[in-house]
């Protein structure tokens, strides 16, 4: 018997889910209305505050419609007995994807790797020719400020089989896998576009990160301004931030123990300097 697949961490670079949604209204998110709200909401605002441009965003159609309207009635046509649609949704980081300079070249850069994942996610399924609409929304992030480019993409609840069109299901394993295929084809379509340098400063943001969430345990109201710099003396120091003893509990306790540290290596180069000559 084959060894099952062991689940693998998810590394952050791009949020993405997969999620169906019930012909028939059985709770929140479900049901034909749901679906035509859904589709209205992915035109005409990119959140709850702020609506989209004059006249909506257009929708990328690969044969599932290019409105709002014909996409809920082309998936109307197409629902099996319990699958409506199918809502997914990719969101690169947008500190990664800050590193593409050109606002142009994100978004082209976008839908590029939108199109691809659909693709091979059904390529890997068995299936082909998916029919497909989606939607690329642009914003600010609420916390960061920096531009958070996403897409909203929307597929009917049947495919096209041999044996014609049928129920497309999704398994705990199935999800799983799809979450992995974006993750994969994200840095792929990165080393492409920046070469794999972006893999180490992609390396240097999670240090920060991980800082970051340290500190704001300590609940500390203003994060230190010199946060990257911190984080990178923890990383030469050969530290992580779960290396940081329990003692150091305030940013004026951590900053007196990095500079120990320091001294400490100093002290030991010295040392070491002097018995070698």
């Amino acid at each position: 018997m084959a060894k099952p697949k062991e689940k693998r961490e998810r590394r952050g670079t791009i949020w993405s889910n997969l999620r169906w949604i019930h012909p028939e209204r059985t709770g929140y998110g479900t049901g034909v209305q749901s679906l035509k709200e859904k589709l209205r909401y992915f035109t005409y605002r990119d959140d709850r505050d702020v609506k989209a441009p004059a006249g909506g965003r257009r929708w990328v159609d690969h044969g599932l419609g290019g409105t709002h309207r014909e996409i809920l009635e082309t998936c109307q046509a197409l629902t099996s007995d319990d699958r409506l649609a199918w809502s997914v949704m990719l969101s690169p980081k947008p500190r990664l994807m800050a590193l593409i300079e050109q606002a142009t070249d994100r978004r082209e850069f976008l839908e590029n790797l939108t199109e691809e994942v659909v693709e091979q996610w059904f390529e890997a399924r068995g299936y082909v020719d998916p029919l497909y609409s989606y939607v690329t929304h642009d914003r600010s992030t609420s916390e960061e400020g920096l531009q958070m480019l996403h897409t909203h993409i929307i597929l009917p609840g049947t495919v096209e089989t041999s044996a014609g069109r049928e129920r497309f299901d999704n398994r705990p394993t199935d999800l799983r896998e799809f979450n992995e295929l974006v993750e994969d084809l994200f840095e792929l379509h990165m080393d492409q576009q920046l070469g794999k340098e972006w893999r180490t400063q992609w390396a240097a943001i999670q240090r920060e990160e991980h800082l970051k969430k340290y500190f704001q345990a300590m609940q500390g109201e203003v994060l230190p301004a010199n946060l990257p710099e911190l984080a990178e003396q923890l990383y030469e120091q050969g530290f992580s931030v779960e290396q940081i003893p329990p003692r150091v509990t305030t940013p004026d306790a951590f900053n007196e123990w990095l500079a120990s540290l320091d001294r400490n290596k100093n002290s030991l180069d010295a040392w070491f300097g002097r018995e070698t000559r």
